[in-house]
Formats: C-alpha cells, sequence, structure tokens
C-alpha cells in the first residue's frame, strides 16, 4: 500500500481541502436524481470522511 508522509501543516492543509470538498458534494448529492450516481457520490463522501479522520488522528 502506498504512503504519504505530511508535515502537520500539510496535513491541516488537505484537511482543509477535503472538508470544502466535502460541502460540494454533499450539495451535489441532495441535486442529483440519479440513484446510481447518488450511491457513488455517498461512496466517495464516506471515502473522503474517512481520509479527514485519519489525518486528524494521525
Amino acid at each position: 500500500m502506498p504512503r504519504i508522509e505530511l508535515t502537520a501543516s500539510e496535513a491541516t492543509m488537505l484537511s482543509e481541502i477535503l472538508q470544502s470538498y466535502l460541502k460540494d458534494l454533499r450539495a451535489e448529492i441532495v441535486a442529483t436524481e440519479n440513484r446510481e450516481w447518488r450511491e457513488e457520490m455517498k461512496n466517495r463522501e464516506n471515502f473522503v470522511k474517512g481520509v479527514v479522520q485519519r489525518l486528524s488522528a494521525g
């Protein structure tokens, strides 16, 4: 599995970027009528949330 080492400031910045993406993604999930695309976006949302949690735990 690939690993990336980040400084504390890099991890903070990446977390902020991902959280901003989550806001946009949530708006898109609400707006879409396509069930398949909505499920894919929910999967992405869960993935990004997991990465944000891991960044904050590190």
